[in-house]
């Protein structure tokens, strides 16, 4: 349906301005009609398909309606009406106030005057009158069946929701909107004047909104049935709405009317990404090793290389699959293989996206240097990107010589804000709110991940209570979205059996994965010491002689010493660096900038002071992912995926003549950090004999399945998603609820006064206007804020800081001369943040 057909004088009415000098206004008209075209677009591309599915599959119920599932009419209709909400989603703003006052329309001077005293200049709520008033007479005229008729008002309701909120936030449908619709629609027929050019004015007009009550008040107490389909489909219209609307803005806004396509990954730049890949020294020792298979003799890239093939000939077994899981020792080469996988895929089944997914920036910052290297550089759109606070999307050597411009900016926050690049690397917290987010940002990424390889790598590392349902919509989705869904991880849960008897489209593709796990390369690489594990927790005294016995015993090696909180990784590092000289103690913590931890991985690298002792002292951010190769490991227990990523830093590349050793401590109790979590219940503390024989045989299926056994069920998200409550389920699905606090400390980094960047910063906020150029910039500067910047996790110690007596600047606390807080780290040239004199003085 286009807008001509409904309003007369179309061209009268305005939907947009610009500020820029020339630039004239955008017509309701023409507005509609870029809408639409992009609407059409992303239908064309796949996602007509995917709504369409998801309709065949939503099931309504109720008392007077039974369960009632959509028939091949229901959905032609459906369609139709989403369609419309699609396009009559600014209808409303042919309200003559928000044409005067928005828009600066003299022609509705007259009408203003009449309405302004009882009406606002609000537009959407106004689109919905229009909107419902439609398709009810069209629900009436054409069906007779009751039952069909008040499923269709509740979709037809719920489609009044989605154009609602095409400004705001997609929360939850309930009844409020049925009340505001009541009252509004009452209203403007005691002022016709509103609608006067309206086709449809004198239907408006006779809407009998005691019909209204009537239509609603059974259609509304329909639920879904506990389905996913009816929940994701309202989500893709909507996000399907402000995204082809934010396209068309954008267009007006930034690039004069001139339509433009969507960014994919096509078949000749999938075939330039193989070639680069099988082109490299990497990939030719992978091919000459296919099929060799490997013995207790074997390498550890040959044990690699067998991995490598064995993931690519199970998936051809299963190419039917939409959710695959890679199970494979820490230092088992997951990257390669994901990747390796991943262009095999693109290839063979079209995707048009790889998007890999991490749980931590050290992750992703490792995978991005690590995969780069595979990339054609003379291809800039085939370029990884890296979608997280402190990473620009623009060319560095762009930035370095100012070459950007305003169209640059406005450019490159559009394709920010939609993920319009095809290679991505991204944060699982980033992802999670692309699928179960409910703000209008959020939405505008969910159309761009059709047709997508995703990878999600450290999946351990999410919380177990989202777990079930995160594998639910993980198959829903990747089902109407076409998705190929890739789940790697060293200790890797059996997901799918957490909803057994729904024929989810899973795969293990590493069915046989313990004879990589036995192999003497990754099994023998460290051996568990247990000499020093008592059964109850030890004191603060009692721990330190625990580690001074254990350093004691492996005096002139590389030990890595693990604590799982930082207040006792503060307390071990401080007992240390206050003893003698005899050792080298440094620290690595969450408190760390990105730069100091880059120059200590290096410095340890390349350590060689032969007869020292160098003592790293961490918290549990080492387990992610950090590229360090340890001798000797003395750690804290907490869980046991915990102590296999912990043990995976220890000869990591099984270059030792003799097996690495990890001793293992009970100083904390684990249940400080994982509190409710149900892998509490097999531990080094609880279960120290079954904990000993899973770490050594590396059987976590099992651990698995036992640790599931108390898991339990928990019905909240089913009821959330029967009752439309998009925002519950968010909030259910929120991976970190950590409050934070990000500080810029004030010191001088690579000769760099912190301060200067800080004036750059304030600059930036304070007279950039531009919000598009203001925010870009911002981004850009934010590397170089990254050596300045210190994120606190709010904890005990932390929530003591009075942080208003610091200025705050777009909500970033700043902290003036803190060159005195900074402790000089000589051995390496860089500087570490002294918290607890930062606390001290400011409590």
């Amino acid at each position: 349906m286009m807008i001509d057909k409904l309003i007369m004088n179309e061209g009268s009415y305005f939907a947009h301005t610009s500020s820029e000098v020339g630039r004239s206004k955008e017509t309701l008209k023409e507005h509609t009609d870029l809408v639409m075209y992009y609407y059409n677009l992303f239908l064309e591309e796949g996602m007509e398909k995917s709504l369409r599915k998801l309709l065949q599959g939503s099931v309504f119920k109720s008392k007077s309606v039974g369960v009632y599932t959509l028939d091949k009419e229901d959905v032609e209709f459906v369609m139709e009406v989403a369609n419309e909400a699609v396009a009559m989603h600014d209808v409303g703003k042919i309200n003559p106030i928000f044409q005067f006052e928005k828009m600066n329309n003299t022609l509705f001077e007259n009408d203003y005057k009449e309405l302004v005293r009882e009406l606002g200049s609000e537009h959407s709520i106004y689109s919905c009158a229009f909107f419902l008033c439609r398709n009810l007479r069209k629900i009436d005229e054409r069906y007779e069946d009751k039952k069909k008729k008040k499923v269709l008002f509740r979709i037809v309701y719920d489609l009044c929701f989605v154009i609602s909120k095409h400004h705001g936030s997609f929360k939850k449908i309930d009844n409020e909107l049925y009340f505001e619709l009541e009252n509004t629609i009452a209203r403007l027929h005691q002022k016709p004047i509103f609608f006067k050019n309206v086709m449809m004015g004198n239907e408006f007009e006779a809407f009998d909104v005691k019909a209204l009550k009537r239509k609603f008040q059974n259609s509304l107490k329909l639920d879904t049935n506990e389905t996913l389909d009816y929940f994701i489909f309202l989500k893709s219209v909507y996000s399907l709405l402000v995204t082809s609307d934010y396209y068309a803005t954008h267009t007006y806004m930034a690039l004069d009317n001139e339509k433009f396509g969507l960014k994919k990954l096509s078949n000749e730049d999938v075939e330039n990404l193989l070639s680069t890949y099988k082109s490299s020294e990497l990939y030719k020792k992978i091919e000459s090793g296919r099929g060799k298979g490997f013995n207790e003799k074997s390498s550890m890239n040959e044990v690699r290389t067998a991995l490598f093939w064995d993931v690519q000939d199970n998936y051809e077994k299963n190419r039917d699959k939409n959710i695959l899981f890679v199970e494979a020792p820490t230092g088992g080469g997951k990257t390669n293989v994901s990747y390796g996988l991943a262009l095999k895929i693109c290839k063979e089944e079209k995707k048009k996206r790889i998007q890999y997914v991490f749980p931590f920036n050290t992750l992703m910052d490792q995978t991005q240097e690590s995969l780069e290297e595979h990339l054609p550089q003379q291809r800039t759109h085939l370029k990884l990107q890296v979608l997280n606070s402190t990473t620009s999307t623009f060319d560095k050597n762009d930035v370095k010589e100012r070459k950007l411009n305003y169209s640059d900016y406005k450019k490159g926050l559009f394709d920010k804000q939609m993920i319009r690049f095809p290679f991505s690397i991204t944060s699982h917290v980033n992802f999670f709110n692309m699928i179960f987010g409910t703000s209008r940002d959020a939405h505008l990424k969910l159309p761009h991940l059709k047709d997508a390889v995703i990878i999600l790598d450290e999946v351990q590392s999410y919380a177990p209570k989202v777990w079930r349902e995160m594998i639910r919509f993980f198959d829903r989705y990747a089902e109407v979205f076409n998705w190929k869904v890739i789940i790697m991880s060293a200790t890797l849960p059996p997901l799918d059996r957490l909803v057994p008897g729904t024929g989810l489209s899973t795969a293990n593709l590493t069915p046989n994965s313990r004879k990589y796990y036995m192999h003497a390369c990754f099994k023998k690489r460290v051996k568990l010491n247990d000499e020093f594990l008592t059964k109850e927790p030890l004191s603060q005294g009692e721990a330190m002689d625990s580690i001074h016995s254990i350093i004691g015993k492996n005096l002139g090696k590389k030990i890595l010493l693990e604590m799982i909180t930082k207040d006792t990784a503060k307390k071990v590092f401080d007992s240390l660096k206050d003893i003698n000289n005899e050792y080298e103690v440094l620290k690595l913590d969450g408190d760390d900038t990105k730069y100091y931890r880059r120059k200590l991985l290096e410095y340890i690298k390349n350590y060689n002071k032969e007869g020292k002792t160098l003592i790293v002292v961490t918290t549990q951010v080492v387990e992610a992912g950090v590229d360090i190769d340890m001798e000797v490991g003395i750690k804290n227990i907490s869980i046991l995926d915990s102590e296999e990523q912990f043990g995976g830093r220890i000869n990591r590349n099984s270059k030792m003549i003799e097996s690495g050793v990890m001793y293992l401590i009970y100083y904390v109790e684990p249940r400080v950090v994982y509190r409710g979590d149900v892998r509490l219940t097999l531990t080094f503390a609880t279960k120290p004999k079954e904990a000993l024989e899973i770490f050594e045989n590396k059987n976590y299926f099992g651990y698995y399945n036992r640790v599931f056994d108390n898991l339990g069920i928990d019905d909240e998200v089913a009821e959330l998603v029967n009752a439309t409550d998009f925002e519950g389920v968010r909030k259910k699905m929120t991976l970190i609820e950590q409050e934070q606090v990000q500080m810029f400390v004030d010191y001088e980094c690579e000769g760099v006064r912190g301060k200067d960047v800080w004036e750059e910063y304030k600059r930036i906020l304070e007279f950039e206007k531009d919000f598009a150029a203001r925010t870009m910039k911002l981004e850009m500067l934010r590397e170089d804020m990254a050596n300045y910047l210190f994120n606190f996790v709010m904890e005990k110690r932390e929530r003591k800081v009075n942080y208003e007596a610091l200025p705050m600047e777009g909500g970033m606390y700043y902290l003036e001369d803190g060159e005195k807080y900074m402790r000089s780290v000589p051995e390496f040239s860089a500087k570490s943040f002294n918290k607890s004199m930062f606390i001290e003085d400011f409590s």
